[in-house]
């Protein structure tokens, strides 16, 4: 039994979702805390994103009261919309480093040298129009966009309304040739050893899914080994 914490993790969750959160608690070290605090999020629309943005400074003050040493908000299309903001707001509130999706997409996939990679998400056409927006100011083209959100649940952050096989199904249709990297963007498609097995039958280049990457970001950051991950195969 670990009877102390040499680092912690502050995590802000959107509403009620608390998908990431338990991917996190399952995936760092003991020895590692994972806190939480939530933020309102009431609508998978630029205004519900604009609303939970707004929200941020009350939340990271609780993330450093309970001393954390890096804060990580799993909004990816938040993210891609106002990363910046949102970096600058949690740091000039509390002064934590910060890993949100987009910029941590951007560092590995410069990492691996991807110039060309395919999505795929559970966001709506026009919020998916935003990370292509954003991946081609970083040098990045999104070859091609496979759209699983009539696949589950109206909430993209239930992991219990994910209907794997059909995600498969769709995934099998498409020509992965000339793709250096895969993003999944979606927070509750869990990475289970299942799941890799059969998405390694189609897809033959690194795969990233979000909470993945905010893990390997957040870990990296205070100096614990990521080997753990799945994803930390392609950046070795």
């Amino acid at each position: 039994m670990i009877e102390y914490l040499s680092k912690t993790i502050g995590l802000i969750m959107m509403g009620n979702s608390a998908s990431a959160e338990r991917e996190f608690h399952l995936a760092v070290p003991e020895n590692i805390g994972v806190v939480t605090t939530r933020v309102p999020f009431y609508s998978i629309s630029k205004t519900g994103l604009f609303e939970m943005i707004d929200c941020l400074s009350d939340a990271v003050k609780l993330l450093k009261q309970a001393r954390s040493n890096v804060v990580v908000l799993p909004s990816a299309i938040g993210s891609y919309l106002r990363g910046s903001e949102i970096v600058n707001t949690i740091q000039q509130v509390a002064g934590l480093p910060t890993i949100i999706p987009s910029l941590q997409y951007k560092e590995l996939l410069q990492r691996i040298n991807a110039k060309n990679i395919m999505l795929v998400s559970s966001f709506s056409m026009e919020l998916s129009l935003l990370a292509t927006i954003y991946f081609d100011s970083c040098g990045v083209s999104v070859s091609d966009t496979i759209h699983i959100q009539n696949l589950i649940d109206t909430d993209p952050f239930n992991i219990e309304a994910m209907d794997y096989q059909q995600v498969f199904d769709k995934i099998r249709t498409y020509d992965f040739r000339g793709i250096d990297a895969v993003i999944f963007d979606n927070p509750a498609f869990r990475f289970s050893s299942d799941t890799i097995c059969e998405l390694e039958k189609h897809i033959q280049v690194p795969m990233f899914n979000l909470v993945q990457v905010l893990i390997f970001g957040a870990l990296e950051h205070i100096g614990e080994s990521t080997d753990n991950l799945y994803i930390s195969k392609f950046l070795r």
